[in-house]
């Protein structure tokens, strides 16, 4: 049997196998070409190519996954920083404007204080001058000026009637529209309710002045007004003890007392005879005024009396004006009849202030 003998120069692929005759003897070989084994093999190939690059492909997918995912939470995390900082620069800018607020509302407060316990600095002298007496030993005796200690029934001290009626009704016209938070809560938690808008800048007033807290600006800010009172009052004193002590005067020197604190201040002074004045000691002019004046010393309040006499004795003197001065003041009648005669009923801590008394 012949063997089949390839082509030195032809390119074919072969496999052996062996050849079966007829015969049954065994040799030879058997030619395959490329259309026989290229789909099997290509098949293989792609076979073999998913299985091997199967892990790396999903690798691939988890790190895309992934890298994705760590893009999305870095940009969340910027987004969420870049609100908190922000919210940070709102609260900043926020705070700063109600700080500055505070500090507003405590000056606006203070100053209106001063000025109204100024401009009353006259009547607050003469009231201390009634609610702090002395006693035989020389020790003083607060009977209303500060103390309710000595006070019958619900009489209010003097200091408190001036706060109600004075400068509490100043500030509150002051600080009427101003808007103000109903509710504060301090650096350990704590909540204060302000009922009104005063309360709230008597707060303010206390934060700035004296570091006070929600729980005790009330105090610092009522004991701030009482030094107040008493600082213009002890400046009052010190300006008419020059000229003497009221308290141990008599009825002449008092005369003259009143009369040095006019002089002092740019009014004419002339004394009337002691005999005849018609009841008016003193006779103060300045410019087109023409005041009569009766100067009372009295260790209690002055009746009708004096407002009696002072009052027709301007008329025998032709002045513009008729004034008692009194060192503790005056009884209910007293002012009563005062009121309706036109009369100027006054103290002599007053009497540098006689010009805007009488205009």
């Amino acid at each position: 049997m012949n063997r089949l003998v390839p082509e030195p120069l032809k390119e074919v692929k072969y496999h052996r196998e062996i050849l079966i005759s007829s015969s049954g003897n065994a040799g030879g070989y058997i030619e395959l070409g490329d259309s026989e084994c290229g789909s099997g093999c290509q098949a293989f190939l792609v076979i073999f190519i998913l299985i091997f690059s199967s892990p790396f492909a999903g690798l691939f997918y988890w790190g895309v996954k992934r890298t994705r995912k760590l893009r999305e939470d870095q940009d969340k995390m910027r987004k969420e920083k870049e609100e908190k900082l922000r919210e940070k620069k709102n609260i900043e800018k926020a705070t700063t404007k109600f700080e500055k607020l505070e500090k507003d509302i405590a000056e606006k407060y203070k100053k209106i204080c001063q000025e109204t316990i100024y401009e009353n600095r006259y009547a607050l002298q003469t009231e201390r001058k009634k609610f702090l007496t002395k006693d035989s030993y020389g020790r003083t005796i607060d009977i209303g000026w500060e103390s309710w200690e000595n006070l019958k029934g619900d009489k209010p001290t003097a200091i408190n009637y001036f706060w109600e009626n004075i400068l509490k009704v100043e500030l509150k016209n002051s600080f009427e529209n101003i808007d103000y938070p109903k509710i504060i809560v301090n650096d350990h938690g704590l909540r204060k309710e302000f009922s009104y808008n005063l309360d709230w800048a008597k707060y303010c007033f206390a934060k700035i002045n004296f570091g006070k807290g929600i729980f005790t600006y009330y105090e610092a800010t009522d004991s701030w007004i009482i030094d107040e009172i008493n600082k213009v009052c002890d400046e009052m004193q010190d300006i008419t003890s020059q000229f003497g002590d009221t308290s141990s005067m008599d009825g002449v020197q008092y005369e003259q007392y009143c009369k040095n604190i006019l002089e002092d201040a740019g009014w004419e002074v002339e004394d009337t005879p002691i005999t005849g004045d018609q009841g008016v000691d003193l006779i103060a002019s300045i410019e087109d005024l023409r005041v009569c004046i009766q100067c009372k010393c009295f260790t209690k309040a002055v009746g009708n009396k004096a407002v009696q006499e002072v009052s027709t004795g301007m008329i025998h003197w032709n002045g513009t004006h008729a004034v008692v001065v009194a060192t503790n003041g005056f009884t209910k009648s007293a002012k009563t009849l005062a009121a309706s005669a036109k009369v100027i009923l006054t103290s002599d801590t007053e009497l540098e202030n006689l010009e805007n008394l009488v205009l």
